[in-house]
């Protein structure tokens, strides 16, 4: 199961939109957008009175694809995703082209401000339905049902004294937020791994607990997301105003099954502690998140079918501002009655013309690679 993009709107589904009351709750995009939008809503008016509010995406030109700006790689193909493991070395400062850099117990970063999730998948399931097989498996959380009755990631134990300061305040603060809970371990428990951070391209620390040893025995589900050149090669047509949502601690929002939480064990400074919700790295975290990020995807195709979502990331896109503003007033209604929270720093939450996106610059004339997106490939191929 993957995300497709493409394929026209029927008559009947534009009329759904028409049910959006002006009036109905409060729109946070009006607190939200900046002042040089002023030019935008002017824009928007006019095109409103000369083609109307139920103007339709068009549909006959191919959206190109523009050269990227230094050489990478050449387009990718569909591959079934393989889970983030990060390296299991013991060292400071080992590299994961996936993660980045381990965080030294000596270096000074920012630590996370977690909230408390207020979302589980019965209730995500009233506003975005979910598969009724998933749905009914994932009703009370996600189970989790490892092959082998014992897993130990190596070298657990044998730290499970150490500490440092950054790790006691990551901790600190998912204990806070009841993402984890401590557990009591009379003897060494059949699951256990160990934590360390990475530091991520904000420069804050993002904890991952070490299931490497568990992998092997939790066999994710093969799906399959796009590449980039993929969303696009469906021929999104030029000139379309776009907006982007980035989650907050998506993986957080799936609560796991108790029966299954002690699989999620992991030992620090001679505590065990287990994740009340799906932590980073365990092998099918990528899979469940897709599969709910799919019902919100399936919810925004009924008014559009410009849009593309990557685990924690969506674009939108239509070429009527007036109709793409309303959209993201529905959708950002809905995400807040299941508790999923919006990055507001990271999201675009108003009609633009030119964005970034998954290491691409969206515009309305093409895409092209970030020169960022394309140093860093450069220098994963010299490696």
């Amino acid at each position: 199961m993957f995300v497709e993009s493409g394929g026209l709107i029927g008559e009947g589904q534009q009329e759904d939109y028409s049910e959006i009351d002006p009036a109905e709750l409060h729109n946070p995009l009006d607190d939200l957008e900046p002042e040089q939008n002023s030019d935008l809503i002017e824009e928007v008016l006019t095109e409103e009175g000369t083609h109307g509010a139920n103007s339709t995406s068009p549909h006959n030109s191919p959206r190109p694809i523009t050269p990227p700006l230094i050489p990478v790689l050449p387009p990718q193909i569909t591959t079934d995703h393989s889970p983030e493991t990060p390296v299991t070395d013991s060292g400071i400062g080992d590299f994961s082209p996936q993660r980045g850099l381990r965080v030294s117990p000596a270096e000074d970063v920012v630590i996370e401000n977690y909230y408390k999730p207020a979302t589980n998948i019965r209730d995500f399931n009233e506003e975005f339905p979910v598969p009724k097989n998933l749905f009914n498996k994932w009703k009370d959380g996600v189970r989790i049902w490892p092959k082998k009755q014992c897993v130990r990631t190596a070298h657990a134990l044998e730290n499970k004294d150490k500490r440092d300061l950054n790790r006691d305040k990551v901790v600190k603060a998912l204990l806070d937020a009841e993402i984890i809970q401590e557990t009591v371990c009379n003897k060494p428990p059949r699951y256990c791994a160990s934590l360390f951070l990475v530091l991520k391209a904000n420069k804050k620390a993002r904890p991952i607990v070490d299931y490497s040893a568990l992998t092997e025995y939790l066999k994710a589900p093969k799906f399959k997301l796009k590449s980039l050149f993929q969303v696009v090669n469906k021929k999104w047509p030029p000139k379309l105003f776009y907006s982007k949502i980035d989650f907050s601690q998506a993986f957080f929002n799936i609560n796991l099954h108790p029966n299954s939480k002690h699989v999620t064990t992991f030992v620090y400074n001679g505590k065990y502690y287990v994740f009340n919700r799906m932590p980073f790295g365990l092998s099918i975290a990528p899979y469940v998140q897709q599969q709910l990020l799919n019902c919100i995807i399936k919810f925004i195709k009924k008014f559009t079918p410009y849009t593309y979502g990557h685990l924690d990331d969506i674009i939108i896109g239509h070429s009527n501002p007036k109709i793409l503003r309303k959209i993201l007033k529905k959708l950002l209604v809905k995400l807040n009655k299941v508790g999923w929270q919006v990055n507001y720093k990271k999201s675009v939450l108003y009609p633009s013309k030119s964005l970034e996106f998954l290491g691409a610059k969206w515009t309305d004339t093409g895409v092209e690679r970030t020169i960022e997106a394309s140093k860093s490939i450069a220098s994963l191929i010299k490696e």
